[in-house]
């Protein structure tokens, strides 16, 4: 019965994944694989490939190509990708792609609010250290105060609407325990073959945890997108970031929110990630 239910959860999985509309710029995700797509020169499965790209990143959305491939932007390459491997929609849930982020760097609450804007009607407010589900960043994030579509569950019942980016952050209220319980990182080596290295290490944790809190509101620029960091975290949860290769600090999470590390940790990010360093 076991093996059934999970051949049928992949089964839901590959499926759902097949339907998705996007626009040009869109962040989509890949889904529906084992372990990666390949990123063609061509819309053809006979092209030549130009990388592998693994399961659960972004890619960024340029249109249909045909074929039942689509164009995309990922690694610093244009390419095709097969569509049936694409979405925009989670396929666990069939809604949009969120994640859990608390609420942090206040005093005692936030205000959440009706629109995307810091003078809209509030609707609730939202106590420090609480969970909120992120569907992402809304609006440009040069506007002046940049903010998230979150949804609630408080007082007033549940809600989705819009918190300010800076008062959220992806791990839970830090404590004596370290809130991570491992950390892999995965990238195309130069062959285009998925190389990863998970640390367990506590001390190692607790930097990388720190580097976590830090991160802030940001753009992606021109980074090459091509690694993806997984953080499983001791509450249950999974955070999935996909990552740059080139020393940038940037990195995208899986509602599509870029958040950025300060420079320093970016660098020790290889550091400890020696193993699958690309330079």
């Amino acid at each position: 019965m076991k093996r059934i239910l999970t051949c049928l959860l992949a089964l839901t999985m590959l499926l759902s994944c097949a339907a998705y509309a996007a626009s040009n710029g869109d962040f989509v995700r890949v889904c529906g694989c084992e372990e990666y797509v390949t990123l063609r020169e061509q819309p053809s499965t006979g092209a030549a490939r130009i990388m592998q790209i693994p399961l659960g990143a972004q890619v960024i959305y340029k249109g249909p190509a045909g074929n039942g491939f689509t164009k995309v932007y990922f690694g610093g390459y244009d390419g095709y990708v097969l569509s049936k491997y694409l979405s925009r929609l989670d396929p666990m849930t069939g809604e949009e792609y969120n994640v859990p982020m608390y609420v942090a760097n206040c005093n005692k609450y936030i205000s959440q609010r009706s629109e995307p804007a810091i003078d809209m009607e509030v609707l609730q407010r939202i106590p420090l250290g609480a969970e909120v589900m992120s569907y992402g960043r809304v609006g440009e994030f040069l506007q002046e105060n940049p903010m998230e579509e979150v949804h609630y569950q408080g007082k007033n019942g549940s809600l989705r609407g819009y918190a300010l980016s800076r008062y959220l952050c992806f791990l839970p209220p830090e404590t004596d325990s370290c809130a991570l319980l491992s950390a892999t990182l995965r990238r195309n080596d130069d062959s285009g073959h998925l190389i990863a290295q998970t640390i367990t290490d506590p001390a190692l944790l607790r930097e990388i945890e720190g580097m976590i809190r830090r991160a802030e509101p940001g753009e992606i620029g021109k980074c090459p997108m091509d690694a993806l960091l997984e953080l499983k975290l001791a509450n249950g949860n999974t955070l999935r970031f996909t990552y740059p290769t080139d020393g940038c600090t940037s990195m995208i999470a899986e509602n599509a929110s870029v958040y950025c590390l300060p420079s320093a940790d970016g660098t020790r990010v290889w550091e400890i990630f020696d193993a699958v360093k690309p330079w």
